[in-house]
C-alpha cells in the first residue's frame, strides 16, 4: 500500500493519503477531504470543514486516546462532537492516527504472558496423559481381582475422554471470557 503526500486545501498542512482511502481528515484543521483520483492526477475537494465542530481540546483528547491505544473511545469522542456517521468517524480517527505515526493494530502480548500460557499448556498436556494411567492404578488397587484387565482399560479410556472433554470445555469458557472482556474494553 503506497501513500501520497499532499497538502490540505483548507490549512495547507501535510496529508498522508493512502491509495485505498477516498476520504482523509486533516489532523490539524479537521477538514474532511474527498480524494478524487484519475490515471495521472489526484485532486482534493473539501467535503466538510469541521474547524468549528471539533475544539482544540477535543482534538487533544482524541490524540491522547489514540496514543494510549484507545481507538474505539477516540471514535466515540469524535462522533459525539461532530455527529458524523460511524464510517466517517472511523476514517477520520484512522487518518489522525496515521498522521501521528501510530499503527492501527493492537499491541503485541507481553513475553511473560506467552511464557505463562506455554507452561500452563505443558502442565495440562502432562495431566491429560497421566489421568488414564492414574485412574487405572486406582481401580486396580481398589478392585484387585474382581475386575478384569479389559474393564480397567475401559475405565482408563473413559477417564482420558473425560479429561479431553473437560479441556475443550475449559478452553471454550476461557476463550469466550476473553472475547467478552475485549467487548467491555
Amino acid at each position: 500500500m503506497s501513500t501520497e503526500s499532499l497538502n490540505c486545501p483548507n490549512c495547507g498542512a501535510s496529508l498522508q493519503v493512502d491509495e485505498d482511502k477516498d476520504v482523509v481528515v486533516c489532523s490539524y484543521c479537521n477538514s474532511s477531504i474527498k480524494i478524487k483520483k484519475s490515471d495521472s492526477t489526484t485532486s482534493l475537494v473539501i467535503i466538510d470543514s469541521d474547524v468549528s465542530e471539533v475544539s482544540p481540546e477535543t482534538m487533544e483528547e482524541i490524540k491522547k486516546l489514540l496514543q494510549g491505544g484507545k481507538k474505539i473511545e477516540a471514535i466515540k469522542v469524535y462522533r459525539g462532537e461532530t455527529e458524523k456517521s460511524l464510517k466517517q468517524s472511523k476514517q477520520a480517527i484512522e487518518s489522525i492516527s496515521e498522521e501521528l505515526g501510530l499503527k492501527n493494530s493492537p499491541p503485541p502480548a507481553s513475553t511473560g504472558s506467552c511464557l505463562l500460557l506455554v507452561v500452563i499448556l505443558l502442565i495440562w498436556a502432562v495431566l491429560l496423559v497421566l489421568t488414564p494411567v492414574i485412574v487405572g492404578k486406582i481401580l486396580e488397587s481398589i478392585y484387585q481381582d474382581s475386575m478384569s484387565p479389559k474393564t480397567v482399560n475401559n475405565y482408563q479410556a473413559l477417564s482420558g475422554v473425560l479429561a479431553v472433554v473437560l479441556s475443550i470445555a475449559g478452553f471454550i469458557v476461557w476463550a469466550s471470557r476473553g472475547k467478552k472482556k475485549k467487548e467491555n474494553d
